[in-house]
């Protein structure tokens, strides 16, 4: 997003706000062509502020420092491990709840599913929010599964990630569903990409 706003002369204000949240204002410039339009001004911001604790897995080093930065900026705080066996020492050396696991599905050693059945025996009412931009993955079906597995394709904005956490935190638990590999899933494409090359286009 930042890439496309500067080739077009603009430029993007952040500002976060304890309690209240993170706002993200597009500026672009007045077209020459139509007197009397007003400065083009897109505002996004992003749901309520949250203060659950989250464990995030992600092998790719730049992909998981974005994430983990959106999601301090939303008030979250974020315990993160670049594989899966690192994720399951995390988890088993917090001293509290673990409210989130956001994990991509394929990783090097340990991947999503397996850290996400392991998480559940740790954490009965623990919610996933699976990762992936492999092209068989984004065809897993829509929604929550009993309130807790919800998936989210690559690419993404911060913006869809935000939302994402947010609904999946706020729905209410149903019957545990035992067979993590049967969970349904909700792709949310986004302006910013969020992968392995992409990312660092996106960052230029």
């Amino acid at each position: 997003m930042h890439r496309i706003v500067k080739q077009l002369g603009g430029h993007i204000a952040v500002t976060s706000e304890v309690g209240v949240g993170t706002k993200f204002e597009v500026y672009l410039p007045r077209t020459k062509h139509v007197d009397g339009m007003p400065l083009v001004r897109s505002r996004l911001e992003f749901p309520p502020p949250g203060s659950e604790t989250l464990l995030l897995a992600e092998d790719d080093a730049g992909v998981r420092g974005l994430i983990r930065r959106v999601l301090v900026e939303c008030g979250y705080t974020v315990l993160d491990a670049a594989d899966g066996d690192e994720a399951i020492r995390v988890s088993t050396r917090h001293d509290g709840p673990i409210h989130l696991l956001i994990t991509d599905i394929i990783m090097p050693g340990l991947g999503g599913r397996a850290i996400a059945e392991t998480l559940i025996k740790l954490y009965p009412e623990v919610r996933t929010l699976f990762l992936s931009g492999c092209p068989e993955d984004a065809g897993m079906p829509h929604g929550i599964v009993d309130g807790r597995v919800s998936f989210l394709s690559k690419p993404f904005s911060p913006l869809a990630l935000g939302f994402k956490v947010r609904e999946l935190l706020d729905s209410p638990l149903q019957t545990i569903n035992s067979d993590i590999r049967l969970c349904s899933a909700s792709s949310s494409p986004g302006l910013l990409i969020v992968g392995n090359t992409d990312f660092t286009r996106a960052a230029e």
